[in-house]
């Protein structure tokens, strides 16, 4: 049984932040949809707006010693928080890793919160399958003309919701 512990991320992980990105992102992407598309996600969404959102602790990383095998990362998306990226390192996968990133997230957010927003791109059946498992259901899927490309939205309820609120009926 592998050891790892999860903690939010600081400015000083940025360098190891980097290069786990850069592995992970292209296992993921590669063979999907290929090299291009994998490398505009880490030119357009692991750059200085991950350093805000590390300075806002929104990014969690879980680490077995000095390596970062895991991260998630969650910014608030309207009046609702959204987990923009979970990724855990090819060989440390099926472990429980996606799992604690993602009570570890829920377990920082307000107790009022409803409920947690995801999307991932309808080529990535893992990620589909994984966040089936975890209960996020998807609530609706904006197409793309690459089909590969269309974003699967998908939300977890917390908790009953108490009322729903104007942005939650015009969102979904």
């Amino acid at each position: 049984q592998m050891q790892y512990s999860v903690r939010i991320a600081t400015p000083a992980d940025r360098p190891a932040i980097d290069a786990f990105a850069d592995l992970v992102v292209h296992d993921a992407y590669d063979v999907l949809v290929g090299v291009e598309y994998a490398q505009s996600l880490l030119d357009e969404w692991w750059g200085d707006a991950l350093d805000d959102d590390i300075r806002l602790g929104h990014v969690l990383v879980a680490t077995a010693g000095d390596e970062i095998i895991g991260i998630t990362q969650f910014e608030e998306f309207g009046d609702e928080p959204i987990m923009w990226k979970l990724y855990v390192h090819p060989d440390h996968r099926s472990k429980g890793i996606g799992k604690q990133l993602t009570t570890e997230l829920v377990r920082m957010l307000p107790n009022d919160t409803e409920r947690l927003i995801t999307e991932h791109i309808a080529s990535n059946t893992r990620a589909g399958a994984f966040y089936e498992r975890e209960g996020f259901a998807i609530r609706r899927t904006e197409p793309d003309p690459d089909p590969r490309l269309s974003i699967v939205w998908r939300a977890k309820e917390l908790q009953p919701a108490r009322r729903a609120s104007l942005m939650s009926l015009a969102w979904w």
